[in-house]
């Protein structure tokens, strides 16, 4: 650490520090500083630029821009290139980006470690970022690698040997506590300002920037002053900068301004309670100083959003004077930006200043560049797959993969890509779309043109083609995405990579038209710039990967100028000592602002002896803080999400109770004499709930976008509708203009639909035959399936939504550790098909005994497996044979099942089709019902067919709640009667009918049967499917009565408050096919 000369204690204890306690203060000072010849010379140390223009601007309005000419405003960094340069010293700046891979090309060298176990640093991530901190931070504090050695401990020797080797190897690549310390060494010699300096102080320089600070000729010491003022905080600053310094903060007290709860705030921030007076009792908050709670993120930049058009309209505030902050500017800033710009504002978005300029990973450009560069280094796994598909290149086609289809597509090629452990398995990706591709092309061949098979399911046989048809499209985009993942793997340099990645992205990636192309040019030129260093040049493989995805992470765009006319949006501490009018700060969530301190792994703050250390990191935060509150003139608001961007519920910052406790109103009453801090009932009563009305009036009053006109079109319903309001509190409902135009945006019609409430045709009751295309099971073209009557008498209006509308589940991306319930019951039915269809006659006659059966359906298991695995992940060998082995075990129940303990059973069909190709009349009253479908097994036994569907799901037996016939459960076992009893004669079989459900996949296998009182089951299914075709001739479509049905529905969004159960759920519709079925659940068991 460098040392003081008592010369300099001296003079620090005889020259008093000045204490600024304001952007307006320092422009005071800067305007004080002594002149003494025509053309005057002086120097006004600065952070950065910004700091330096709103100091120009405060003296212009302090009525001082005369003193303005001869000062000039420069960075201490800047001043110590300067200085360096001067004296004729050759050195490179930017060390500290390339220190990181510095160390981890030392760490893998075999090296003998006396505490740290060089197995382990070389093997765990992380550890070279960790040596590389911590050597800057000590840096920074004024050590050097011999000092550190001298410590004599395991942990200090350690470091040093890997610090020594570090700087010998960078040479003249310094990093910023070098190049300061390096300067003050040839101060004042070769110092480049001229005339007086002045320098603020803040107390959280490191020990290398104090030094240069100090050894600068002619300069004179002011204080940033800040709250709280803690007794380690003072000492730190007497080390770095003198007693004179501390003994000016101790003393100092922040000036009294005026009345408002802004000027309070200003005033006991922070001040110990025997020092912060509180407002008189009764008092109400002013709307200087606010704290809003918002629902998430998403409210949270809406209310942002919100709080602009509020300054601009009402309070007439210029854009230059509006902030909007952030504890840090990723990963929000690029959202709260996008909001902000799609304010109505006139010739385009409303202007935005970010600080630093907006991050490229956040536009879309650069979010599409990080998302491929993150797969790659994951090493393509079918997740990540998924995720870049829909950004690249179709062949002949400008269009694009949906989300849903990219899902689908990257989980039908039978591999789950490169893991961790195996990367290359990325490799697998080109093979499987080779034969995948002519695997799909022959199977929908021979699908289409094969005339004795069982016809395909229409929407498989869909999903098959759409498979074909995206597989292809992208192939060609898809292959030089392996072709890259294979260079990586392969460790070729960073120049090669980076060169086939800009291809890549330039060739086979849709990036926006407009607004984010530089972002390819500008990481190109910044990787260009990194190679410059032969560190960077021989990173190969993915650390050349990495180093590229560390680039794109630092670059910014679109950043704009402090002090243009424009919102500016920036983070706390980059922003304090800037002023502004009106600020918001957003997401004051606990454990975000402040933040907690980190803990270094590789030598904790209480092994650094001699040194000053790094500043205290929740303190220097609250001093930001409380910079930025004095800083602002009018209007404070303070924001809280009550969800973090990934979902996390968050309770507010306890800065918000230190803030409440400076400004809240004296209320203690008898009782409560000893309470001095407000708790988070009180802030939510006195502010919270307040700010929320008070944003909600004005959304309804000016609602400036979509979300706002929804909100105020809603609210204008509901009033309209409310009981009790004259003329139906009918009035003028303000909406965007474009509204008015399709008829499925006019509110007028909307409206009328939404006063029918669950009668029309958003209740699922649709009169008009225009209105829905031809309904399926009343036309013999358009036969229904039993599985589409279940869904029917279980909930028409999903019914309606699936089978009329067309819609789809959501595809989601399988786990794979396991085969789907709808992938393995689909396995299971084509190898019982199988062994139906070459050994069932054999099998019923019982030539053969069980064990050999068992071993047959085996043999026939295991291909039929292996061509399921070629198209569904499964994640690696052990799941593969986990797989495999319930496959066989429930083959191997299932031929224990049938076997029946050894009576012979006739086999008649095993997937037999009905209603094909004339579709299955079924009169009912006077109604006649179209179906077809498929049985799975049908046996004749003792002069009875025994009519049997296989389920591998929930079993679901005759018994307690579920002894009686259901629909939801048996009106598909019913139908399956009722064609095999109705066309015995045709087929040959008996009449009478016994059915039964098999659940196979249990040991032993079990029955949902109806073997002697099929009539039961027959009169109750007639009286089903009576209501179901009433319900389509009638085109009455209502929702299901029972909650549960809705546990693992699809559309269950679709219903919203509507949803059974829900607060807008329908009552029992008054008459019709609708009301019968109502009657018909009602008399299911309840909670069956």
């Amino acid at each position: 650490m460098a040392r003081r000369t008592k010369a300099a204690e001296a003079r620090d204890t005889r020259t008093a520090a000045r204490v600024l306690w304001s952007t307006a203060d320092w422009a005071r000072a800067v305007a004080e500083l002594p002149r003494k010849h025509p053309l005057p010379e002086a120097s006004v140390l600065v952070p950065n630029e910004r700091t330096a223009h709103a100091l120009r601007r405060e003296l212009c309005r302090l009525g001082l821009a005369d003193r303005l000419p001869g000062i000039r405003f420069v960075s201490p960094f800047t001043a110590a290139r300067e200085t360096l340069l001067a004296a004729g010293v050759t050195f490179t700046a930017g060390e500290e980006a390339l220190r990181p891979l510095r160390v981890r090309r030392l760490l893998r060298r075999e090296r003998p470690m006396r505490y740290f176990d060089s197995i382990q640093l070389r093997s765990r991530p992380g550890w070279d970022d960790a040596f590389a901190r911590t050597i800057t931070e000590l840096e920074g504090a004024g050590l050097s690698s011999s000092e550190l050695l001298r410590a004599a401990q395991a942990r200090e020797a350690d470091l040093a040997a890997v610090w020594t080797e570090l700087d010998a190897e960078a040479g003249t690549s310094w990093t910023a506590a070098r190049i300061l310390r390096e300067a003050a060494e040839r101060l004042p010699a070769a110092c480049p300002l001229h005339g007086p300096i002045l320098i603020a102080v803040t107390g959280h320089e490191t020990v290398a920037h104090a030094a240069f600070l100090r050894a600068l000729p002619r300069h004179s010491l002011a204080v940033l002053a800040a709250r709280p003022v803690r007794e380690e905080h003072l000492e730190r600053l007497e080390r770095l900068f003198g007693r004179a310094c501390t003994e000016a903060l101790r003393d100092a007290r922040p000036p009294i301004g005026g009345a408002t709860d802004r000027d309070r705030l200003a005033a006991h921030l922070f001040e110990p309670p025997e020092r912060s007076p509180r407002a008189p009792a009764g008092r109400s908050p002013d709307g200087s100083v606010d704290l809003e709670l918002c629902a998430g993120i998403e409210d949270e930049l809406e209310a942002a959003a919100d709080w602009i058009a509020h300054e601009v309209l009402e309070h007439r505030t210029p854009l230059e004077e509006l902030a909007v902050l952030l504890p840090n500017l990723d990963p929000l800033a690029g959202m709260l930006v996008d909001r902000i710009e799609r304010l109505p504002w006139p010739g385009g978005p409303l202007p935005v200043c970010i600080q630093g300029g907006l991050p490229a990973s956040a536009t879309a450009a650069g979010a599409r560049i990080l998302g491929l560069l993150r797969a790659l280094g994951d090493a393509l796994p079918a997740s990540r797959v998924a995720a870049v598909l829909p950004w690249l290149r179709l062949e002949g086609d400008d269009g694009h993969l949906s989300t849903g289809e990219a899902v689908e597509l990257a989980f039908a090629l039978g591999t789950v890509g490169g893991t961790p452990s195996n990367p290359r398995g990325a490799l697998e990706w080109k093979a499987r779309l080779a034969e995948r591709a002519e695997e799909r092309q022959r199977t929908v061949d021979s699908r289409l043109s094969t005339l004795d098979s069982p016809p395909e399911h229409r929407e498989v046989r869909r999903r098959r083609e759409r498979l074909l048809r995206n597989l292809r499209a992208v192939r060609a985009s898809f292959a030089a995405l392996v072709d890259l993942a294979e260079g990586i793997l392969a460790g070729e340099s960073l120049p090669e990579i980076h060169a086939r990645l800009i291809e890549f992205v330039e060739r086979h990636v849709r990036l926006p038209a407009a607004g984010d192309e530089a972002v390819p040019a500008l990481l190109l030129g910044a990787v260009e710039a990194g190679c410059v260093s032969q560190v960077v040049a021989e990173l190969r493989g993915t650390e050349a990967l990495r180093f590229v995805e560390s680039t794109l992470a630092g670059l910014r765009v679109r950043g704009g100028r402090f002090g243009e006319p424009a919102v500016y949006v920036g983070t706390i501490a980059g922003t304090a000592t800037l002023p502004f009018r009106a600020v918001r700060v957003i997401g004051l969530a606990e454990g975000h602002f402040p933040a907690s301190e980190r803990v270094d792994p590789v030598l904790p703050a209480d092994g650094r002896r001699g040194a000053a250390g790094p500043t205290d990191r929740t303190l220097s935060q609250l001093h930001a803080f409380d910079r930025l509150v004095r800083n602002t003139s009018a209007r404070v608001v303070l924001s809280v999400p009550a969800s973090d961007v990934n979902g996390t519920e968050r309770e507010p910052s306890a800065l918000l109770l230190d803030v409440a406790s400076a400004i809240a109103p004296d209320d203690r009453g008898p009782g409560r004499a000893d309470v001095s801090v407000p708790g988070l009932a009180d802030i939510a009563r006195l502010w919270f709930e307040p700010a929320r009305a008070r944003r909600r009036a004005w959304r309804l009053e000016r609602p400036l976008g979509p979300t706002a006109s929804h909100d105020a079109a809603a609210a204008a319903t509901a009033k309209a509708t409310s009981p009790g309001v004259p003329d139906g509190g009918a009035g003028l409902v303000v909406v965007p203009g474009a509204w008015a135009g399709a008829g499925e945006l006019d509110l007028a019609r909307l409206l009328e639909r939404e006063t029918r409430g669950n009668e029309g045709p958003m209740g699922g009751f649709v009169a008009s035959a225009s209105v829905l295309p031809a309904i399926p099971g009343l036309a013999r073209e358009r036969p229904l399936s039993p599985t589409a009557v279940r869904t029917l008498l279980q909930c028409p209006y999903r019914f309606l939504l699936s089978s009329l509308l067309g819609w789809q589940e959501p595809v989601s991306a399988p786990t794979g550790l396991d085969l789907d319930p709808l992938s393995f019951g689909s396995l299971f039915h084509r190898v019982a098909e199988m062994f139906a269809r070459e050994h069932g006659t054999e099998f019923g006659a019982r030539s053969r005994g069980p064990d050999e059966w068992k071993a047959t359906a085996a043999a026939l298991a295991r291909p039929a497996f292996d061509e399921l695995a070629r198209e569904v992940p499964l994640a690696g060998p052990d799941v593969r044979r986990q797989q495999l082995e319930r496959l066989l075990a429930a083959v191997a129940v299932f031929v224990d099942y049938d076997w029946n303990g050894g009576r012979p059973r006739r086999l008649f069909a095993c997937e037999h089709a009905f209603g094909e190709p004339e579709p299955f009349e079924l009169r009912l009253g006077d109604n006649t019902l179209y179906l077809h479908g498929r049985i799975d097994r049908i046996d004749v036994e003792d002069e009875r067919t025994v009519v049997r569907d296989l389920k591998t799901g929930r079993v679901h037996l005759r018994a307690g709640r579920e002894a009686d016939p259901e629909p939801r459960l048996d009106v598909q076992l019913a139908l399956y009667g009722l064609a095999a009893e109705r066309l015995a004669g045709e087929w040959g079989t008996p009449a009478r009918i016994e059915t039964a459900y098999a659940y196979v996949e249990r040991r032993p296998a079990l029955e949902r049967a109806f073997r002697g009182d099929w009539e039961l089951l027959r009169e109750a299914s007639l009286r089903w499917l009576d209501v179901a075709v009433r319900l389509l001739v009638e085109r009455s479509f209502p929702r299901t009565p029972a909650a549960a049905d809705c546990d693992y529905c699809p559309f269950v969004a679709v219903c919203g408050e509507a949803a059974p159960g829900r607060r807008f759920a329908p009552g029992p519709p008054a008459a019709g096919a609708a009301a019968d079925f109502h009657a018909l659940r009602a008399e299911e068991a309840p909670g069956s």
